[in-house]
């Protein structure tokens, strides 16, 4: 009798002091910023992985509007805030509260991960393009679906998106140089995507031709910030000088730079170009995925080769071919594709298809 009596108080207990720390207003708070922490962490791992997008993910855990909001906070009575010394108001002004716990959660994700995709990158690359092309293939297909009704104009949009992208791709047009100032810029139009539903940040990097640079920085700095945590348990200032050092802060304060822009000035014009003209975007969108699926075409043949800037051979002009043999590594490719096409479609049939 005792032994079924005890778990029933052992409930009553726990609700108890669940029902206390729900009401308890300083919990509240912890507990709100805590979950919109939760919610960077998804956006940022979304923004690291080419096809999926974090704007997607803001979406469907209904912050999208508030993140939307808050970004058009960043105006000229922000500035002029800033610039005059009223930092209270300013804070307020651009929803601090809101803001911080998300970028944070956003770094975090990021900076987790970019070690792990800038590791997988070198040693098993064949495989991380097949679930990136799985990831791209889907992101394709569920824009796809939120358009609508089709006609003659929809379809040239989509016609020249694919066209487009087809070019820019195969033929390098849209790939940046290497040097400091294109990371600036890279950031500028990286950023602008991530906000936006269906449109992956990462993906305009891999176009771009900066999306392993990118992930070299950001993994450079996930490595230099564990030496440092590891030198501060010791209390080895010594080391942590060095590891401070070692941040490539170049390199990362100008993309920060490019993303800060970016954000600043072409997301309002973005934002209303989706709600003035969305199925005309979403027509464009579509092709633009449809026609750079060859630049993450797992299988290729390397014409010719580059040196990065840390002295290592990456591939400069590459083409595709098909499979040779069906082996395991063909088969594991396909999985990872089929991987990354169902993760996406499902994210997204969680969000819905009503128009954002």
């Amino acid at each position: 009798m005792l032994c079924g009596i005890y778990p029933f108080h052992l409930k009553e207990r726990i609700l108890f002091f669940i029902s206390k720390f729900a009401k308890n207003k300083y919990m509240q708070g912890i507990l709100k910023h805590f979950f919109i922490f939760l919610r960077g962490m998804g956006m940022g791992t979304a923004d690291i992985i080419p096809g999926v997008s974090g704007g997607t993910i803001a979406f469907i855990t209904g912050i999208y509007d508030k993140l939307v909001e808050t970004v058009n906070r960043f105006d000229h009575r922000a500035v002029k805030l800033f610039f005059r010394g009223q930092f209270s108001s300013f804070f307020k002004h651009i929803n601090w509260k809101f803001l911080l716990p998300l970028l944070l959660g956003v770094a975090t994700a990021i900076i987790t991960l970019a070690s792990i995709i800038s590791s997988l990158l070198d040693t098993h690359r064949i495989y991380l393009w097949g679930f990136f092309f799985g990831l791209i293939a889907a992101s394709a297909l569920v824009i796809m679906q939120q358009i609508k009704s089709w006609h003659l104009f929809r379809f040239a949009l989509l016609f020249a998106g694919v066209l487009f992208a087809f070019l820019i791709t195969t033929y390098n047009l849209f790939t940046l140089p290497e040097g400091n100032f294109y990371l600036f810029v890279s950031g500028l139009f990286a950023i602008v995507a991530m906000i936006l539903p269906g449109v992956s940040g990462s993906y305009i990097l891999l176009l771009m031709g900066k999306y392993e640079e990118v992930i070299g920085i950001v993994s450079s700095l996930s490595d230099s910030l564990k030496e440092i945590l590891s030198g501060l348990r010791r209390f080895d200032f010594l080391h942590i000088a060095q590891s401070f050092g070692s941040i490539p802060w170049v390199q990362l304060i100008l993309f920060a730079s490019g993303c800060i822009i970016g954000l600043i000035s072409f997301a309002k014009m973005l934002n209303w170009l989706l709600k003035k003209f969305y199925y005309s975007t979403m027509s464009v969108l579509t092709g633009f995925l449809i026609g750079s699926l060859n630049l993450v075409w797992p299988w290729k043949h390397t014409i010719s080769w580059r040196e990065s800037s840390d002295g290592s051979l990456k591939p400069l002009q590459e083409s595709n071919i098909l499979p040779n043999t069906l082996n395991l590594e063909t088969l594991y490719v396909f999985l990872l594709a089929l991987v990354g096409f169902l993760l996406v479609y499902f994210i997204n049939r969680i969000a819905g298809s009503k128009k954002i």
